[in-house]
């Protein structure tokens, strides 16, 4: 009979020794990919986009030409003439108006390029009012404080 003593380490435990080591260093990279990927969605997610009920205004579809048809490319159905559609600025796709209202509700990409339609950059608030008044005209300078 043999015992633990007589024999090398790795034949004493089977290769469970090998095993367990595999096994941990597996376990460590899947451990720091779900890390990389919860940081990433982390530094991805920030505040949800405006509404685009607000920013992408609705219009009326009207064909360029007789024979040329229009598909939303999110519920497939024809574009129809009359019908009320929005277009992306940034890439000018053009979809029905709900589809890409509820499209952008969940998404913050355009459905057929991926360019982001963010919202037009609002004006720059008005500079604040001067802290202090200018002295009225009739007193002398000397008597400011």
């Amino acid at each position: 009979m043999l015992f633990l003593k007589e024999l090398p380490i790795w034949q004493a435990f089977g290769f469970s020794l090998l095993t367990g080591a595999l096994a941990g260093s597996t376990l460590y990279a899947v451990c720091v990919v779900l890390l990389c990927c919860v940081d990433r969605q982390r530094r991805h997610a920030g505040a949800p986009p405006p509404d685009p009920k607000i920013w992408l205004p609705d219009h009326t579809h009207h064909r360029r030409r007789r024979d040329e048809s229009s598909e939303c490319s999110i519920c497939l159905g024809e574009l129809e003439e009359g019908e009320r559609c929005c277009t992306l600025v940034a890439c000018r796709h053009e979809f029905h108006k709900e589809c890409i209202y509820r499209w952008l509700a969940n998404h913050n990409t355009c459905p057929l390029c991926r360019h982001m339609p963010l919202p037009p950059a609002s004006s720059p608030p008005p500079a604040p009012p001067p802290h202090h008044a200018s002295p009225p005209s009739n007193v002398p300078p000397a008597a400011h404080v």
